[in-house]
Protein backbone atom coordinates (compact mmCIF):
# COMPACT_ATOMS: atom_id res chain seq x y z
CA UNK A 1 0.00 0.00 0.00
CA UNK A 2 1.17 3.51 -0.77
CA UNK A 3 -0.29 6.94 -0.01
CA UNK A 4 -0.09 9.85 -2.44
CA UNK A 5 1.35 13.10 -1.10
CA UNK A 6 0.15 16.57 -2.14
CA UNK A 7 3.35 16.86 -4.23
CA UNK A 8 2.18 13.94 -6.39
CA UNK A 9 4.90 11.63 -5.05
CA UNK A 10 3.97 8.50 -3.11
CA UNK A 11 5.04 7.31 0.34
CA UNK A 12 5.07 3.78 1.69
CA UNK A 13 6.56 1.67 4.45
CA UNK A 14 7.48 -1.98 4.00
CA UNK A 15 7.66 -3.91 7.29
CA UNK A 16 10.20 -2.54 9.77
CA UNK A 17 12.01 -0.48 7.13
CA UNK A 18 11.94 3.33 6.99
CA UNK A 19 9.14 5.15 5.21
CA UNK A 20 10.22 6.01 1.66
CA UNK A 21 9.07 8.56 -0.92
CA UNK A 22 8.90 7.36 -4.52
CA UNK A 23 7.01 7.54 -7.79
CA UNK A 24 4.33 4.95 -8.34
CA UNK A 25 6.30 3.46 -11.25
CA UNK A 26 9.45 3.41 -9.12
CA UNK A 27 8.28 0.36 -7.17
CA UNK A 28 6.87 -1.62 -10.08
CA UNK A 29 8.73 -4.71 -11.21
CA UNK A 30 10.59 -7.35 -9.25
CA UNK A 31 10.07 -8.05 -6.34
CA UNK A 32 6.94 -5.88 -5.92
CA UNK A 33 4.99 -6.64 -9.12
CA UNK A 34 2.65 -4.22 -10.89
CA UNK A 35 0.11 -1.72 -9.61
CA UNK A 36 -3.24 -3.51 -9.65
CA UNK A 37 -5.58 -0.85 -8.26
CA UNK A 38 -5.54 2.84 -7.32
CA UNK A 39 -8.26 3.88 -4.90
CA UNK A 40 -9.30 7.41 -4.04
CA UNK A 41 -10.83 8.55 -0.78
CA UNK A 42 -13.59 11.13 -1.18
CA UNK A 43 -13.08 14.37 0.67
CA UNK A 44 -15.77 15.22 3.20
CA UNK A 45 -17.53 18.42 2.17
CA UNK A 46 -19.44 20.10 4.98
CA UNK A 47 -22.74 21.77 4.11
CA UNK A 48 -23.36 25.29 5.33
Amino acid sequence: MARQLSSGDWTSKCGDLEEIIHTLEGLEGSPYGQVACVMKRSKNVKSA
